[in-house]
C-alpha cells in the first residue's frame, strides 16, 4: 500500500487523460465545466471509494467496524471540501455543485446542501495551512466519523485521515496544473 501511495504522488502520469483534455478544450465554455465537475466529482468518488475499501476489509484498520456508508459519504465529503480548497480561485462553488451531482434529484437536496456549508466551513478552520499542522482536522474527522463520545484509537485515526487528505491535496494540485497548462481553467473563472 505504501509503495502505490509513493508511485502514484511521484508519478508522472496524467490524472485527467490526454484523450479528455482534447476532447475537453473543444467544446464550449459552459460545457466544458459541466464536463471537468464530472470528471472531478469521479475522481473523488474513486478516491473516497477506494480508501474506505481498503480501510474497511483490514481488521487491523481503525476504520474496519464503521459504517461503510457513513464512511463513504464523509471520506466523499472530505474530497469535495478538497477540490473546493484547490480549485477555488478557478472555479466556483465546486463542492456544492459535486454535492449536488451526488445526490442528484433528491427531495432533501436543499437540505443537504444546506447540512454541506457548516461541514466546509469547519474543514476549512481545522485544516491549518499556516503552520502544517493538522491534528485538529484529523481529530474533527475522527469524531464525525466515530461520535463525539465514541472512544476510538485517535492517534491512529487522526494519522490515516491526514495522510489521505494530504496526498489528496498534492494529487488534486497536480491536476488543477495539468487544467491550467491546458487551458480548462483560468483565474478568476
Amino acid at each position: 500500500m505504501v509503495i502505490e501511495r509513493l508511485k502514484k504522488l511521484i508519478g508522472k502520469e496524467s490524472i485527467i487523460k490526454k484523450t479528455d483534455i482534447a476532447r475537453l478544450t473543444a467544446l464550449p465554455p459552459e460545457q466544458k465545466e459541466k464536463e471537468l465537475h464530472s470528471i472531478f466529482y469521479e475522481l473523488a468518488f474513486k478516491d473516497a471509494a477506494a480508501f474506505v475499501y481498503d480501510n474497511v476489509r483490514r481488521s487491523e484498520s481503525p476504520f474496519s467496524k464503521l459504517d461503510r456508508n457513513v464512511f463513504f459519504h464523509e471520506m466523499l465529503i472530505i474530497n469535495f471540501w478538497m477540490m473546493q480548497k484547490i480549485f477555488s480561485k478557478y472555479m466556483h462553488d465546486i463542492a456544492e455543485k459535486m454535492h449536488a451531482h451526488y445526490f442528484g434529484s433528491l427531495s432533501d437536496i436543499a437540505e443537504r446542501n444546506a447540512a454541506l456549508k457548516p461541514k466546509l466551513k469547519t474543514y476549512n478552520l481545522c485544516w491549518d495551512e499556516f503552520t502544517g499542522h493538522h491534528d485538529e482536522f484529523g481529530l474533527k474527522v475522527g469524531e464525525i466519523l466515530f461520535g463525539k463520545e465514541a472512544k476510538y484509537p485517535e492517534k491512529n485515526v487522526s494519522f490515516w485521515i491526514i495522510t489521505y487528505t494530504d496526498d489528496s491535496i498534492k494529487k488534486y494540485k497536480k491536476m488543477r496544473k495539468q487544467c491550467l497548462e491546458a487551458g480548462l481553467i483560468h483565474k478568476g473563472e
